[in-house]
Formats: C-alpha cells, sequence, structure tokens
C-alpha cells in the first residue's frame, strides 16, 4: 500500500471511510450514505488540501448519489377527499434521519400533506385533497426525482 499521509477526503460535507491510495495519482474511499447530485470532493494530502476555491470551483471533481427510483404505489386507489394512507416503494430515497425540507412525495403537483420516511425503500404519504382520476406520484430527493405516470387514482 501507498502512504501518500492523506489525512481526510470529503464528499459535500461528508468524510470518506477507508481511504486506500492505489497508485501514485489515484485513490479509492468508501464513499459515505448520502442523497444529492454535484457534491464537491475534496482531499487533504499532509495538511495541505484543495480547498482553495471560494464556492463552487468549475474544476473540483464532483460526486452524485443514484437518483431516486419509484417502483410502485398501493393502494393506487384512494377517495377525492384526500386523508388515505400510500406507500411508495423504490430504491435510494435516502435514510430516515436526513432532513425532509429536501425530500417530498407529489401526487400530480401536490405535496402529501403528511409524509413518512421509512427507510431508503419505502415512504408513507397521506393523500392531499383533490388527488383525482389518474394523478402521476413524484418522489423527490435532494433535487433528484422520479415519477410514475398514472398512478393513482
Amino acid at each position: 500500500t501507498i502512504d501518500h499521509g492523506v489525512s481526510n477526503v470529503m464528499v459535500g460535507v461528508s468524510q470518506c471511510q477507508p481511504t486506500q491510495w492505489q497508485s501514485t495519482t489515484s485513490l479509492l474511499c468508501t464513499v459515505p450514505a448520502g442523497i444529492g447530485y454535484d457534491h464537491r470532493v475534496s482531499l487533504n494530502v499532509s495538511g495541505f488540501d484543495n480547498s482553495f476555491c471560494v464556492g463552487i470551483c468549475a474544476s473540483s471533481p464532483r460526486f452524485s448519489y443514484r437518483a431516486p427510483t419509484l417502483t410502485s404505489v398501493l393502494p393506487s386507489v384512494g377517495a377525492s377527499g384526500g386523508g388515505d394512507v400510500i406507500t411508495l416503494y423504490g430504491n435510494d430515497f435516502g435514510d430516515v434521519s436526513y432532513n425532509n425540507t429536501i425530500r417530498m412525495a407529489l401526487i400530480g403537483e401536490t405535496a402529501c400533506s403528511l409524509t413518512t420516511w421509512v427507510n431508503s425503500s419505502i415512504v408513507t404519504c397521506k393523500t392531499p385533497r383533490g388527488a383525482l382520476h389518474e394523478r402521476s406520484v413524484t418522489i423527490e430527493v435532494a433535487g433528484q426525482k422520479d415519477m410514475l405516470e398514472k398512478a393513482f387514482s
């Protein structure tokens, strides 16, 4: 193993663990769990870091997590007055602990009145009023979206 004195590799504000040099010009790190896209990647080698940019640097390496994938919605039928709890199934919804202000579920164009993140592949949603015939269902996680057309009536 090559040791270049790496103290940390950061993806956004999260640190990779562990970090291992593959050669004098490349290293491998296990990316922490996360959500979103276009996270800046920075590294600190023996006290010198590449954080010389202020704000967003065009030349700085970037990393994006997989976008959420919505696979099914159950039940697919509910009352037009809303208030039904439906379950959204899929992948890469993010950990339960993430802030809900950057995650949402929508029926048509309207956000669910209560959304509960069960785990990274299951979300429950209390349907809003007016969730009528053949509405799309959308899951949005940190700016990345997936939608099922005509998934709820």
